[in-house]
């Protein structure tokens, strides 16, 4: 049985004081911030369906972009921390389109979906195409 990551978050409005897009790549520079959620599940891409029920957890998650585009992506799940090397973020409609490295310096991808200027998900895709979704 694979493991659950369970992950929280309070739905909060994006700050976008200080952000700038690159109006050709869309690429994001000098950014920073923090999400809180409170349930995460499991989401099959391919299926397009949920694969587990919501679970109710605390994690934080931190973006912290700097000019040239490149920063950390730093998660805390119940009080685990884990920091991943952010190589880019990309803006693309109602999307946030993060590109990340493992532990195993693996490259992946996260998203940060977002409606009428409010975090509604943070969608954190693994190597089976199976999405571990943070919402409230």
């Amino acid at each position: 049985m694979k493991k659950l990551i369970i992950i929280s978050m309070l739905l909060i409005s994006i700050s976008t004081e200080g952000q700038n897009v690159n109006p050709t790549t869309h690429q994001i520079t000098n950014w920073n911030m923090r999400l809180t959620f409170n349930y995460t599940y499991t989401y099959d891409l391919d299926l397009k369906q949920s694969t587990s029920e919501a679970l109710r957890a605390t994690c934080i998650v931190v973006l912290e972009i700097g000019q040239d585009g490149t920063g950390r992506l730093i998660t805390a799940i119940n009080g685990d921390k884990k920091v991943a090397p952010l190589y880019s973020c990309v803006q693309a409609n109602n999307l946030f389109i993060i590109d990340f490295h493992d532990s195993n310096n693996k490259a992946k991808f996260a998203y940060v979906s977002v409606a009428n200027n409010v975090i509604q998900k943070f969608w954190l895709v693994n190597d089976e195409n199976v999405a571990i979704v943070f919402s409230n």
